[in-house]
């Protein structure tokens, strides 16, 4: 990380006297987005307190600069105010909105928030867009999908050091990059499909967790469905497995050929005995082996109800919806739910710690995820017409 000069009283006494001009500036680009009065009173107090904050910026590089797309500490302040305060405010009337604002501990933990996410900026700053393709909001400065960008790209460090579900993990991992950049882009219901091989990804390594040998066996029919995708004939290895299939009932070869691995599990046919060669099947086996109030759990008949909603978008039963906020709010829990633990399991196989530049990004991840889940209760069709009623920078189809 490459450090910029910090920011002297002479250069805070000149900043004051073009203060004016550049507010004008900033609230053009703001207008819409927030209460622009506030977001620029945060904006200064952070200037004012963490003088040294521009440190976490990338140095200036000349093609940058001459191209314009070098971005200065200001707009970068703006747009992570922007992006946490939006996140806080979804559904609020403006009463409670305006006491928000005036509260001085909510704007100090705003401060605090802004200062934690620029100091992990760099970790995503090639990632990061300043307007998405779509009008609308900037989600991937809103925390959850932040974070989980920070978390990801670490991730994708990590994985290939694993001895175990190496391939399955950077898949996820890639799967989650590609969604959370759709949600960037204000493309989020096409993240939908690409999710829905997350949770069944995700699903299938929790299986693989306890045993390892279902995992061999994935791995062998992953080929042999990998060579059948490019035309080659089921060779005889295959055909020999179809032939001594555990469940005789089930006839479906392109069903064995995606999920025959689940005959190397030990009691899987004893538990499922309806379509057992399916994703439906890993499920069901998956949920039988835990207790209703075990870890993990909830969030397994969670994933079921996504997985289903997600296939009504793969397949079309499910139309777009015009309100990008509901998106992000299931796109947001899908990945927190999976990616969170991906990044739990690898660190705890790796032996190493979880917090990255010494913060606790999975503890942020949840806090927020909270308070998203809190946001997303209130959801109806008049919360969200007033949602967009108050901002002018969205497009409703």
């Amino acid at each position: 990380m490459n450090e910029m000069p910090i920011l002297t009283n002479e250069d805070i006494d000149a900043l004051e006297r073009s203060k004016k001009a550049l507010n004008k500036q900033l609230k053009s680009l703001f207008s819409g987005q927030i209460t622009v009065n506030f977001m620029l009173e945060i904006m200064w107090k952070m200037i004012t307190i963490h003088p040294e904050i521009g440190q976490y910026l990338p140095a200036p590089d000349m093609n940058q600069v001459l191209s314009g797309k070098m971005n200065n500490l200001f707009y970068v302040l703006c747009v992570h105010i922007v992006g946490i305060h939006r996140s806080r405010i979804i559904f609020l009337d403006d009463t409670e909105r305006v006491k928000l604002e005036n509260s001085t501990d909510y704007q100090k933990e705003l401060m605090d928030e802004v200062y934690t996410a620029i100091k992990l900026r760099y970790n995503i700053e090639g990632f990061l867009k300043n307007e998405p393709l779509i009008r609308g909001d900037k989600f991937i400065y809103f925390p959850v999908p932040y974070y989980l960008a920070v978390l990801n790209t670490r991730l994708i460090q990590l994985i290939p050091q694993l001895k175990s579900t190496p391939g399955l993990f950077m898949d996820m991992s890639n799967k989650a990059l590609a969604s959370l950049s759709l949600l960037q882009d204000g493309f989020v219901d096409s993240a939908y499909p690409i999710c829905r091989i997350i949770i069944e990804e995700y699903i299938n390594a929790t299986i693989f967790k306890n045993c390892p040998a279902a995992l061999a066996e994935y791995e062998k029919f992953s080929f042999y469905d990998l060579k059948h995708s490019i035309g080659y004939d089921f060779d005889d290895e295959f055909l020999d497995k179809f032939d001594n299939r555990l469940n005789k009932v089930a006839k479906n070869r392109v069903q064995f050929l995606h999920f025959g691995w689940v005959d190397a599990i030990p009691n899987y046919h004893k538990v499922v005995k309806q379509n057992p060669y399916t994703f439906s099947g890993v499920k069901d086996f998956l949920l039988s082996k835990l207790q209703e109030d075990a870890p993990g759990y909830t969030d397994l008949q969670n994933l079921e109800y996504y997985h289903t909603m997600c296939s009504g978008y793969s397949h079309g039963s499910i139309s777009y919806s015009k309100y990008q906020i509901l998106h992000y709010f299931e796109i947001s829990t899908i990945l927190t739910l999976t990616l969170t633990n991906v990044y739990f399991a690898t660190c705890e196989e790796l032996g190493i710690e979880k917090e990255i530049d010494g913060i606790d990004v999975i503890g942020l991840i949840n806090k927020h995820y909270q308070i998203l889940k809190v946001a997303e209760s209130k959801k109806s069709t008049e919360n969200f017409e007033r949602y967009y009623k108050n901002f002018n920078n969205h497009l409703i189809k």
